[in-house]
């Protein structure tokens, strides 16, 4: 790292970072007022114009109140009226909070509640459905208003938001059901931009920044968000649903793109439409995050001769996106393990592996994935004693206000100084007395050449003894028998499923993650 990146950042438990996300894009705004920042089907904004919109927006906020640690919800479809809201809000001094509008009536009530707030950003097409769940508070809509907020100054805001302010509030399930909100300050999501704009902007390349089709409510869409606008780039935004981000017209029309964010399961799409009639690419690299990742996905890449540059990034919603990375080629390099490692810690984030006496494990040995650095979140939004259990001071290291996030995720050191994910501790069953991890079922069958990919969950029959089950995407025609007698060449008997279910596709959540409660019921 540059002596003048680490003067910037400073030394993350010593000196505070010295600046937000709202002074990049505002030097971006400076230095390419004319270049345009946003394409939504056929409306564009240049830097000029969207800051302009941003900050009238932003005032109008101040007037109903936003300040500082405000957390303001928004309730809004993927557009350029989102972008405006976010950075309008973050402008403001305030924390947002995103909602999707396609949540279920009583997840978008708890949310709201949770927050206890008086408003609402939402806009004419969705403020319809959004009254049964608002109550009494003040519904702001972004366009529906546009005739009072067209009136506020175009002017950037005197008010001057700090590291240690609030950014947004990303909800997260929960094991009690009910969802959980992760709060992340300024300084953390300007360290990760910061590391995202060094390794996926390619300052030589006139392009697109990216293309945004993750929901909002999915930190991994903030990269695609931000990325882009505090570097000066274009970022595309998809104006169709999911699973058909990806039949955009404006996906080709605007490529090529420095990088795109996927989540393994986005792969078959996104192969689909990885080419332009022509043959050229629409990107030369992708960021994957979100579930594991294996060299199996890569398959259909493979097999045309295509080479591409993909970056594996870890990172719980507390991390603060993504915290590590494993840089590759696929299709190029030879020596990538079928079970792609994580990687390295990005800068100013450091990787403990410990057991359960919170003492480091030595090379090889499982441990507990811990992180610790400026990304660490704050916390859980009223849930403190989940905070402290979760968030705790960071053995390692003695500094005052040092923490570490405990994960539940296992993992171990590499020779080579990558980290290998092994799976989560709480996706451990016990079958027939014996302790399995799903997830080394699951990294088996997606190594098989037979198989797309898989998911493994248990069932309980009805002597209340549990068996395990594989849903299975295979690769052409499904050969059951095949399939069983690779597993048990590679795993003991207690490991090997006792049912193999084919289907056509895995279910998705609508942040592209396998939807394990929509797994068809066996009997």
């Amino acid at each position: 790292m540059s002596e003048r990146y680490k003067k910037i950042l400073g030394f993350i438990f010593k000196q505070p970072v010295a600046t937000t996300l709202i002074d990049l894009f505002e030097e971006q705004v400076i230095n390419s007022p004319n270049k345009i920042a946003l394409v939504y089907k056929t409306e564009q904004l240049s830097y000029r114009k969207l800051n302009e919109r941003v900050n009238q927006f932003a005032h109008y906020l101040r007037q109903k109140g936003v300040k500082e640690e405000t957390l303001v919800p928004i309730y809004l479809a993927r557009s350029i009226e989102m972008i405006v809201a976010i950075l309008g809000i973050l402008k403001a001094g305030g924390a947002f909070v995103p909602i999707d509008p396609n949540y279920p009536s009583q997840r978008a009530q708890f949310i709201l509640e949770d927050i206890g707030v008086s408003l609402v950003v939402t806009n004419i097409e969705c403020k319809t459905k959004l009254l049964s769940e608002a109550g009494e508070r003040d519904i702001i809509s972004i366009d529906g208003d546009r005739h009072i907020i067209d009136k506020m100054p175009k002017n950037n805001l005197a008010n001057k938001v700090e590291p240690h302010h609030l950014a947004y509030i990303i909800y997260t399930s929960g094991s009690t059901g009910n969802p959980k909100g992760v709060m992340v300050e300024h300084k953390s999501i300007y360290n990760y931009l910061l590391n995202s704009r060094e390794k996926f902007i390619n300052k030589e390349q006139n392009g697109s920044g990216t293309f945004i089709h993750i929901p909002y409510t999915f930190d991994a869409s903030l990269k695609s968000i931000f990325t882009p606008l505090v570097s000066g780039k274009l970022a595309v935004i998809s104006s169709k649903p999911s699973p058909l981000v990806f039949e955009d017209s404006n996906l080709h029309k605007y490529a090529p793109y420095d990088f795109i964010q996927l989540t393994p399961a986005h792969l078959d799409f996104f192969y689909a439409e990885f080419k332009d009639q022509y043959g050229k690419a629409i990107t030369g690299k992708i960021s994957i995050g979100g579930e594991a990742l294996y060299l199996s996905h890569f398959n259909c890449l493979t097999e045309k001769g295509d080479a591409l540059e993909v970056v594996n990034e870890y990172g719980p919603t507390e991390t603060t996106v993504a915290c590590t990375g494993y840089h590759f080629h696929a299709g190029r390099d030879a020596n990538v393990p079928k079970s792609i490692p994580i990687g390295k810690p990005i800068n100013n984030v450091h990787i403990h592996i410990l057991n359960r006496d919170l003492k480091p494990v030595i090379s090889g040995e499982e441990g507990e994935i811990c992180v610790a650095g400026v990304q660490v979140a704050r916390g859980y939004l009223n849930q403190p004693e989940l905070t402290n259990a979760k968030f705790i001071q960071d053995p390692i290291n003695n500094a005052d206000g040092a923490r570490i996030y405990k994960t539940g995720d296992i993992g171990r050191w590499l020779p080579n100084g990558n980290i290998e994910y092994v799976g989560r501790s709480d996706n451990q069953v016990k079958i027939r007395g014996h302790r399995v991890e799903l997830g080394e079922i699951e990294s088996i069958l997606i190594g098989s050449d037979l198989i797309k990919n898989a998911v493994v969950a248990t069932l309980e029959n009805k002597q209340g003894d549990k068996q395990l089950i594989a849903y299975i995407v295979p690769f052409g025609v499904f050969d059951k028998q095949k399939v069983s007698a690779y597993l048990k060449d590679k795993l003991p008997h207690y490991l090997i499923p006792e049912k193999l279910v084919e289907l056509k596709y895995l279910p998705l959540t609508s942040n592209g993650k396998i939807d394990r409660k929509s797994l068809p019921v066996q009997e």
